[in-house]
């Protein structure tokens, strides 16, 4: 921040991501390459300012009502204010619920111990990973893996004993609901519904994101059927207590 304060358009910096970074996971995140390769670049990094923005506070009105939510959808500032009041509870539930996936893993795993052939994992690991990758790589990789294989190994267990089922429509309205967020963050408003259902079939037509909204759908009645089957001690938490615990590794 010291080093920005003062500069112009057209000023350059250069800045250390490991000043900047919260370890080599955060590091290879911000430059937008894997950890393995963290080793072959610069500790110097030159950036060129070609833009500066000021935030002000805008006045709570109309304009900034139908900016947010699009036209018409709220009109007073009641109503913006349960509008972000409904949208944050709808988020703390979300991180609540990754919180209980979280400990419920964890408690599900240690009880029931599964054993994996890990030499022969360890083995498969290093003879089909895209880039080459040492011994002693997967050695300190491999406890995280085998925990994320018997995760998946209790997952298909529940859904095939319980007969849980993802249906299509469920899968188009998930769908719908990401993009319909994604344009929320960028302050417009979301297409009409025929638009938007177009939109969402053809998110589907990528074999990975379809992979990645059924595992999200899978996920959740997992969740739920959790919820009506254990006992759920709650817990009250302030907002700084519960992002301890939510961001706990």
């Amino acid at each position: 921040k010291k080093k920005l304060i003062g500069l112009k358009v057209g000023d350059k910096i250069v800045v250390d991501p490991e000043e900047v970074s919260k370890g080599d996971a955060d590091k290879a995140s911000m430059l937008g390459i894997t950890k393995e390769d963290l080793e072959s670049i610069s500790n110097e990094f030159e950036y060129t300012i070609s833009e500066i923005k000021r935030m002000e506070p805008c006045a709570i009105n109309s304009q900034l009502f139908d900016k947010i939510y699009g036209e018409g959808n709220v009109s007073t500032e009641e109503e913006f204010r349960g509008k972000i009041r409904e949208e944050m509870e709808n988020m703390f539930n979300k991180d609540s619920d990754r919180v209980f996936k979280r400990d419920l893993s964890e408690v599900l795993i240690g009880k029931l111990k599964l054993k994996l052939p890990d030499d022969f994992l360890k083995r498969w690991i290093m003879a089909t990973n895209e880039k080459e990758i040492s011994k002693e790589q997967i050695d300190e990789e491999y406890d995280q893996y085998a925990k994320s294989l018997r995760w998946q190994l209790i997952e298909n267990k529940i859904i095939t004993d319980n007969e849980l089922k993802v249906e299509q429509e469920e899968v188009v309205e998930f769908a719908k609901g990401l993009l319909a967020q994604q344009y929320a963050q960028y302050g417009m408003p979301a297409p009409e519904e025929e638009e938007l259902a177009q939109s969402a079939v053809k998110v589907l037509q990528n074999q990975d994101e379809a992979k990645r909204i059924y595992e999200a759908i899978y996920e959740t009645k997992i969740i739920e059927l959790a919820k009506s089957t254990v006992k759920i001690n709650e817990k009250e938490l302030s907002y700084d207590d519960f992002v301890k615990v939510a961001t706990a590794q």
